[in-house]
């Protein structure tokens, strides 16, 4: 009995020596508060998320360390500065999708030496913004798509799987800012401050 408790401690010590400490990063907010504002002749500046992203497979939008339709919807309140004294701004998030797509491994010899890119990780955002006056009956509508995509090695972690994620976000979101500025001026100019 003795021998089998002290075999028991030996093997609590073992594996208590093997497991180590895995560092889990963490994520900053998401956010386009370092561009300038766009004064725009509204009173009223308002977001929504109209999607839903699906929780099964391939969907893995809601695994990402930071959400990516709520970091677009975050876009106008960061970006529009109301500046008028009637109407309203809505920007609305119509897709935040990020799907995961399997790979092809290599076969044979060849195989067993070669580090594939196991997962493909593609993300579409598109986003409407409208404007509306109803003093002057004014409007005018924009919408924009943008898309990112990476991979991974069949071999990546967790941590690093993450951060890929992350950097597709940040990219995607630096798009969708580049992509509304340019659409508001050529759309929505109504709008615009002189």
């Amino acid at each position: 009995m003795r021998l089998k408790a002290l075999a028991l401690a030996l093997v609590g010590v073992v594996v208590a020596g093997c497991a180590t400490e895995v560092e889990v990063p963490t994520y900053a907010d998401i956010t386009f508060a370092s561009s300038p504002k766009i004064p725009m002749l509204v009173a009223d500046v308002s977001s929504k998320i109209s999607y839903t992203a699906p929780l099964t497979a391939p969907h893995v939008g809601h695994e990402f360390p930071v959400d990516p339709a709520q970091t677009a919807a975050r876009w106008a309140n960061d970006r529009i500065d109301p500046v008028g004294a009637n109407g309203s701004v809505v920007l609305t998030v119509l897709e935040a999708s990020a799907i995961e797509t399997q790979l092809p491994e290599t076969e044979g010899l060849k195989g067993i030496v070669t580090v594939d890119q196991a997962q493909l990780y593609e993300m579409t955002l598109v986003v409407r913004l409208e404007a509306e006056d109803p003093n002057t009956l004014s409007t005018a509508e924009t919408t924009v798509t943008v898309t990112r995509s990476g991979s991974v090695d069949e071999d990546a972690t967790i941590n690093e799987r993450e951060t890929l994620w992350y950097e597709m976000t940040e990219k995607l979101m630096a798009d969708l800012n580049t992509e509304l500025e340019a659409a508001i001026e050529q759309h929505m100019s109504l709008f615009l401050t002189p």
